[in-house]
Formats: C-alpha cells, sequence, structure tokens
C-alpha cells in the first residue's frame, strides 16, 4: 500500500466524522432544548469540526507541538476575552 493510497483512506474517514457531526448538528436545531443548552451543543459541533479540519486538512496533526501551542493560545485567549466581555456586559444590563 503506498502512502497516497494511506493518506486517501485518512481523508475519507474524515469526511465521514465531518458528516456526522454535521448529521448531529442537524438533529439537534429541532429537539426544542433551551436556548443556552441547544448554543452550547452547537458550539461543541462547531469546534470538534475546526479541530478535524485544521489537524487533517491543515495538515497540524503532523507539525510540532510548540506550532500548535502558539496557534492555540491566542485562540483561548480570545474566547477567553469574548466570555468575560459577556459575562460582563449581562451583568451590566441586567
Amino acid at each position: 500500500m503506498s502512502k497516497q493510497e494511506h493518506s486517501k483512506k485518512v481523508y475519507i474517514k474524515v469526511w465521514i466524522w465531518l458528516l456526522a457531526i454535521t448529521i448531529a448538528g442537524f438533529i439537534v436545531s429541532p429537539l426544542g432544548l433551551p436556548g443556552w443548552l441547544h448554543n452550547l451543543f452547537i458550539v461543541i459541533i462547531a469546534l470538534m469540526k475546526g479541530g478535524l479540519i485544521v489537524a487533517y486538512f491543515m495538515h497540524l496533526k503532523f507539525e510540532r507541538l510548540s506550532l500548535i501551542y502558539s496557534i492555540l493560545l491566542p485562540l483561548i485567549l480570545i474566547v477567553a476575552l469574548a466570555v468575560a466581555l459577556l459575562y460582563e456586559g449581562t451583568t451590566r444590563f441586567l
């Protein structure tokens, strides 16, 4: 088995996982969950899809750990800032 055939199988598996996660997102939407729980599921689904895309299609799975940390740390800080601002904004207006 050549390396190219192996990579095709990996990409097909990742594509199937992305399809399954997308279908799960469509299933969660009409369930009538409370707003915060629905939003939480959608965000988790989006993060899972984004992680698969970044890992396999952008080839970060095979990069050095320091490069991955240099990409993830600012992302985590931006999310933390957004959460802090949302919390501060809701307490201000309530």
